[in-house]
């Protein structure tokens, strides 16, 4: 009788050991095929590598840190730059036509003649930026910090600033008509000159705002010295 408890128990170590080789093997194949395939979804997961250095059209520049750098006249349009750190970087004459600028850092950029038409800068830090010149045609400023911020010279018509901080901004003989202003804090903004035509400024705090010689705008005063070159 002892002989044949023995026999039995050594059979189900047997099978113990075998049934938890395979398992083991089983694991092991599958922490291999993880990263690129869930077994139990279905679902792929592919590796998204990003490389800073494409600075080319449609490119994926999520994240990165390109503060400080040249890219005058580059073509950028249509890339996606969300999140990317750009403070201080060089974008005289840069081609960011439709790119995606969410959240970016843009401290202290100056943008010279650059084509921004229909680009996202929903969050963007873009405080104490330089827009001289630039063409700013439907692009969306929602939620951006734009204090301090210079627009002189520029078109913004149909541009969405709703929500956007712009105290302090400098708005000299800026094109806004048509322009999106919910709820913007436009305090301490120097708008001498603009253009304020069927602009939606509902909400907008225009406290000690400077709203000598704009167009437009029921509260302006008396009338602008220059017109703007953009049309």
């Amino acid at each position: 009788m002892n002989k044949n408890v023995a026999i039995t128990a050594l059979v189900s170590a047997a099978v113990i050991a075998i049934f938890a080789g395979a398992i083991l093997s089983l694991n092991t194949n599958n922490a291999n095929i993880a990263p690129s395939n869930n077994i139990f979804t279905g679902i792929s997961t592919p590796t998204i590598t990003i490389d800073c250095m494409n600075l080319n059209p449609s490119a994926n520049l999520t994240g990165c840190d390109l503060h400080g750098n040249n890219l005058f006249n580059k073509d950028l349009h249509s890339a996606n730059l969300s999140h990317a750190n750009l403070a201080g970087a060089n974008l005289t004459e840069t081609n960011l036509a439709g790119a995606n600028l969410s959240y970016i850092d843009l401290r202290g950029v100056i943008f010279q003649a650059a084509n921004l038409t229909d680009t996202n800068f929903t969050g963007a830090n873009v405080s104490s930026v330089i827009f001289i010149a630039t063409e700013l045609t439907s692009v969306n400023f929602s939620h951006a910090n734009l204090s301090h911020a210079t627009f002189t010279f520029s078109s913004l018509h149909f541009t969405n600033l709703s929500y956007a901080d712009l105290s302090h901004a400098q708005l000299i003989l800026a094109h806004l008509s048509h322009a999106n202003l919910t709820n913007a804090n436009l305090s301490h903004a120097n708008l001498f000159g603009a253009r304020l035509g069927s602009v939606n400024l509902a909400g907008a705090d225009l406290s000690d705002a400077n709203l000598n010689g704009c167009t437009g705008y029921d509260n302006c005063t008396d009338t602008p010295v220059w017109t703007s070159p953009i049309q």
